[in-house]
């Protein structure tokens, strides 16, 4: 299946802190002094009570939109050595769900 974008996992991380963030500012600006009026319906207490909502539910649509990213995954393949500067065979499952045999006598590294 095809990636729209490839993020590391660093990226996600960081996405994660950020959308945390904004919840946190969401909610500490709630918890400030609020603008009080006989009857609470003034613009400024509505535009409060607006801002409070975008702000908390952006915070949360990307908080949970990082967790439907997966992260980009390198095909690295690195043998494991054995005795005699020799390494094992190891199959490698490719995409296409054929197999592969990797042998060598290689002194480290990748073939």
């Amino acid at each position: 299946m095809g990636k729209l974008f490839l993020v590391s996992e660093l990226d996600i991380l960081i996405l994660r802190i950020f959308a945390s963030l904004i919840i946190a500012w969401a909610v500490f600006s709630k918890l400030g002094k609020e603008i009080e009026s006989w009857e609470g319906k003034s613009l400024p207490e509505q535009l409060n009570s607006l801002s409070f909502r975008v702000t908390y539910f952006i915070g949360t649509s990307l908080l949970i939109g990082t967790l439907f990213l997966e992260p980009e995954i390198e095909d690295e393949i690195s043998l494991h050595p054995v005795h005699g500067g020799q390494h094992e065979d190891i199959t490698v499952d490719e995409e296409l769900g054929k197999n592969k045999k990797i042998t060598g006598k290689q002194s480290g590294g990748v073939p």
